[in-house]
């Protein structure tokens, strides 16, 4: 990992390297600012302080993790297991794991203000996980291959990048 430091003067510089072995996906937990980083090739995430620019934590998952998302507030990191049919669920507070079936092909992951997750899955459809019951609640067809996913506070939108189409999908805030 690097560290971009921006300021008023261009162009920022990468420096500060963290040693992370095979890192992917990276999120970042706004409340204690922490880092975490998958490593699809170790079925890991690493969490990094910042302050100190070292790994203080590497906690096991499942299955080849790719995408991260954190949802401060509830104390969790959702992380897709790409090679299998979860997503882990990771209770950033003490560490522990559990899993969420979503059915094969997890690919990207994002969180909503409510707490609920949104996952791409590679069948062309988006996984609601229920903030609350921690289940399913919602399958949404979009465009092919989605991958990439974000989440716009202002209109409570999330958006989804479908590669293999060259579209952007847009599910409105009354799902899930």
């Amino acid at each position: 990992m690097s560290v971009i430091t921006i300021s008023g003067e261009p162009p920022p510089v990468a420096h500060d390297f963290v040693r992370v072995s095979g890192p992917l996906g990276v999120a970042v937990d706004a409340t204690n600012h922490r880092v975490w980083v998958t490593q699809p090739d170790i079925d890991a995430v690493s969490v990094i302080d910042p302050g100190g620019d070292e790994v203080v934590a590497t906690i096991p998952v499942r299955g080849r993790p790719t995408g991260i998302a954190i949802d401060a507030p509830r104390h969790r990191a959702y992380v897709t297991d790409s090679a299998l049919t979860t997503v882990s669920v990771i209770d950033t507070a003490t560490g522990g794991v559990t899993d969420v079936e979503v059915a094969a092909g997890p690919v990207g992951v994002t969180v909503d203000s409510r707490g609920d997750a949104y996952v791409t899955r590679s069948d062309g459809t988006v996984r609601v996980i229920d903030a609350m019951s921690g289940t399913v609640s919602a399958t949404i067809p979009v465009g092919s291959r989605p991958a990439g996913l974000a989440f716009e506070p202002h209109s409570g939108r999330v958006y989804v990048a479908n590669s293999g189409d060259g579209t952007v999908s847009a599910i409105g805030p009354a799902v899930g």
